[in-house]
């Protein structure tokens, strides 16, 4: 690919940017390349705005700031817009070619949503020593203080050289591990500002005037790297958030000096990423270019308190002012579990009132009744926006009527609105029916191996499935495996569950089955419900496992060191139409095959996006060992969770 028209020479980027006098003076004479990272819209952040359009505008900004204000000779970049499709090496190649006295490639990061901070990265050798030129390890040591708190968070990994921090530099291969780092022939570094993963960092950098700050931040680095004093600063930013949930707020009005910033809303932003009205917030606001002195900052936004603050300009950084706003929506019982006039079976099932927002909970719990009179136990979830209400003393084939009085608050003493008609001081009532008696005994849904499954390993987990929770000392002697000619059982181990009402059974053989022999999974009568309803019926699954299973086999991953070197799902940009904060993987110790060795397993907890048109979660180990031959059997052990999600292997068999 060819890129002069990616080449900005000095004559022609001052003609694509207007010049104004120059304020700073210290970098006549020196240029920098400045590189965008990934290209179009790659490596997709968690709401679907990328790390590549973040970083274009980001370096688009950091130009128009090192033209416009200071005396620099010129500024390169390795892409100015977001549909070339630009290499490693055209990158590195470029920026050599014409003799670049620095290289700067600005990226973000990538990891578990709730990870988010700095890094940066400069060239080293395996030997520990910084590539020649020098520069890069001292310019990151000004960037990255300046970045994070710019950025407003943590240097969560540091400043490091690339060697180091990927630790696969040797003698034989020298480094440095990055490409721009190995192959420019200048000083240089590369910064990862924040991940976009992370979802409030996501949300953020949709922002334009988020991105012009990153770019100010990175400029002033530079500034002091070179030893050159910054002008003085009239700059005021920060978050509207809602007192309460901390949720940041759209459509808020900071008016500050008589110009008023209003917050992204869905209509001015958030429709680009998300068809759901209420999924994106930043609650950002931005002012520069204030002369110094104290200013009046004036927050209001619809279906809140608005709120003043005076502040005082900070002359030599942003001048941070968030603000946390008090709802005056009266709080209501916005959902309830059951829904009025439905049912309920008691002693199994919870009644839920959720909240439109935190409750005062001891004024909740004293207005709170019941009629016929019954004790139902209390707990709160979700920091004080529900309450889950206990049945066990409920009695069957009833109607009952839950009251709510007035008298309950919220946090700020707003009185309830039971109603919700938006005017508080009146009650609450939800009337439902509790359901008749179980008289029927549990049933088997699922037995596994059976007859119709095809190549069963010879040391299958034996999968018993009932349609509800049952009495676990009725099940000794009732369930197992056993070989069909004989009768004889076979010897193992039992783990038992309940999952979604339901009792599964697994059962691990403590030796291989032999290959070719009919075995039956069985469940003799007696097995009781808590109701005391008992099974009258003998359940029988035929199966003969195959040969194709050594008893030689190779561990890949027993997990019984953590999940080790696996991505979090958040880290693939292949998966797609998850909720990242409901979707995580972690080692458990809640569901083993100790058989093959190990007592934890990785759990993958997910959770998709009903708005998604496609659902993907890629979970990857980028190492693998040992290696796989080619008349191998991958074999994974998997507790679902009855969801009828699909599970699919995808193996690199190269070397």
């Amino acid at each position: 690919m060819k890129l002069q028209l990616l080449t900005l020479a000095a004559t022609a980027t001052l003609l694509l940017a207007p010049v104004r006098a120059q304020e700073i003076t210290g970098l006549s004479g020196w240029n920098i390349v400045l590189d965008p990272g990934h290209s179009r819209t790659e490596n997709m952040g968690v709401f679907n705005y990328s790390e590549a359009e973040k970083n274009l505008a980001v370096v688009l900004e950091m130009r128009r700031l090192l033209l416009e204000y200071t005396d620099i000779d010129t500024v390169y970049l390795t892409r100015d817009d977001a549909t070339s499709q630009i290499s490693l090496s055209d990158r590195s190649s470029y920026a050599n070619s014409i003799g670049a006295a620095w290289f700067h490639s600005i990226h973000s990061n990538a990891g578990a949503p709730d990870r988010n901070g700095t890094l940066m990265l400069w060239g080293q050798l395996y030997n520990g020593q910084e590539k020649t030129p020098n520069g890069g390890q001292a310019m990151s040591a000004h960037m990255l203080p300046l970045l994070s708190r710019t950025m407003r968070i943590p240097q969560i990994d540091g400043s490091f050289g690339d060697c180091t921090f990927y630790g696969v530099c040797t003698s034989s291969w020298p480094g440095p591990y990055l490409h721009v780092n190995r192959e420019t022939n200048m000083a240089s570094e590369l910064s990862e500002s924040g991940h976009h993963t992370n979802p409030r960092q996501n949300q953020l950098n949709m922002n334009a005037d988020w991105k012009r700050m990153e770019a100010k931040g990175l400029v002033w680095a530079i500034l002091d790297y070179h030893g050159v004093g910054r002008t003085s600063l009239g700059e005021i930013a920060g978050i509207v958030k809602d007192a309460e949930s901390g949720s940041p707020i759209n459509g808020a009005a900071v008016e500050v000096n008589g110009d008023t910033y209003t917050t992204d809303d869905y209509a001015s932003l958030f429709h680009n990423y998300s068809s759901d009205p209420d999924q994106l917030h930043n609650g950002f606001y931005y002012f520069d270019e204030l002369a110094p002195g104290d200013y009046e900052v004036i927050v209001s936004a619809d279906d809140f308190f608005g709120d003043t603050a005076t502040v005082t300009i900070t002359d030599t950084f942003f001048t941070f002012q968030d603000f946390e706003l008090i709802s005056s929506i009266m709080p209501a019982v916005v959902e309830s579990t059951p829904e009025p006039n439905d049912s309920l079976e008691a002693g199994a099932d919870y009644i839920y009132l959720r909240f439109n927002r935190p409750m005062n909970t001891p004024t909740v719990e004293a207005n709170l009744s019941i009629d016929p009179d019954a004790s139902l136990s209390t707990q709160w979830l979700d920091n004080s926006t529900t309450l889950r209400l206990g049945t066990s003393a409920l009695d069957e084939s009833t109607v009952y009527t839950l009251t709510l009085t007035a008298d309950a608050t919220d946090n700020f003493d707003h009185p309830l609105d039971g109603n919700g008609d938006g005017v508080s001081g009146d009650d609450f009532t939800l009337s439902f029916r509790t359901m008749a008696p179980d008289i029927y005994p549990p049933n088997v849904l699922q037995l596994y191996p059976s007859s119709s499954d095809n190549r069963v390993e010879r040391e299958p987990i034996v999968g018993i499935v009932f349609n509800e929770e049952v009495s676990l000392a009725t099940l000794g002697g009732r369930v197992g495996l056993r070989r069909s000619w004989d009768g004889a059982v076979v010897g193992g181990t039992f783990k038992t569950y309940h999952v979604d009402r339901k009792t599964v059974i697994n059962f691990i053989p403590e030796d291989f089955l032999e290959p070719g022999v009919e075995y039956e999974v069985y469940v003799l009568p007696g097995v009781e419900d808590p109701k005391g309803n008992t099974t009258t019926q003998t359940y029988v699954e035929t199966f003969a496992p195959e040969g194709f299973e050594e008893e030689n086999f190779s561990v890949v991953d027993n997990f019984e060191g953590g999940v080790g070197d696996w991505w979090v799902p958040q880290q693939s940009g292949s998966s797609t139409g998850y909720l990242t904060l409901e979707t995580s993987v972690a080692s458990s110790s809640a569901y083993a095959n100790p058989v093959r060795g190990g007592n934890k397993s990785m759990a993958l907890d997910y959770a998709w996006d009903p708005s998604a048109t496609s659902t993907l979660i890629r979970e990857y180990k980028p190492t693998s060992l040992p290696k796989f031959s080619n008349d191998g059997v991958l074999n994974a052990y998997i507790f679902g969770d009855g969801g009828d999600n699909l599970f699919r292997f995808a193996v690199n068999d190269g070397d």
